[in-house]
């Protein structure tokens, strides 16, 4: 009988630490949406302000993905720039080739499923020298690369800082909304 008790105790301490890992995982994991949400967001308006001084001042035409401020294209290559090439902070010529390749590569993909799913082009660079298929041109994937560098050597860690501060209630109906407000955008963008 003694045994049956310890090893259902054994048993009984084993779910409870199952349960706390998984709401640890859990925590973990939303406090990983919430920063990558952030990354979208913060970098969306970012870019979408330089692209609004690089293109749509000179030449009155906007470039970005949606009809608001949030272009997440910038957004999610952002993220992805984060997430695949952080280890590479302060190695600059890395992060300059390998941001310029990656930004590049995600900029061509999107335009060619956009194209293909939806049957619109939503950039044409095909009148700027050095271009491919009007989709990618050298000048953006500088842009990529000079980005990438900057976002990783310069700007991540205040960034994580002030993300970090957002905690709580409030955080997490902040964070629905934005989600609600960027696929609305995005849906009404390509419909």
């Amino acid at each position: 009988m003694d045994n049956k008790k310890k090893e259902n105790k054994k048993i009984e301490t084993k779910n409870k630490k199952i349960k706390k890992d998984k709401n640890e995982i859990s925590k973990i994991e939303e406090r990983k949406f919430h920063n990558y949400l952030w990354y979208i967001i913060i970098f969306s308006i970012i870019c979408f302000l330089i692209e609004v001084l690089l293109y749509f001042i000179p030449i009155g035409k906007n470039i970005g993905l949606t009809l608001s401020t949030l272009c997440p294209i910038y957004g999610i290559s952002a993220l992805l720039i984060f997430i695949y090439l952080s280890k590479y902070k302060g190695h600059v010529a890395k992060l300059f080739i390998y941001g310029a390749v990656l930004g590049t590569l995600i900029q061509y993909l999107v335009s060619f499923l956009l194209e293909g799913a939806f049957g619109v082009t939503f950039w044409d660079y095909s009148t700027i020298k050095f271009n491919l298929n009007g989709r990618i041109c050298l000048y953006c994937s500088l842009f990529w690369g000079i980005v990438t560098v900057i976002s990783i050597n310069l700007l991540q860690k205040p960034i994580d800082g002030l993300i970090s501060k957002m905690k709580g209630k409030a955080s997490k109906v902040i964070d629905i909304i934005l989600t609600i407000l960027l696929s609305l955008s995005i849906l009404l963008t390509i419909s």
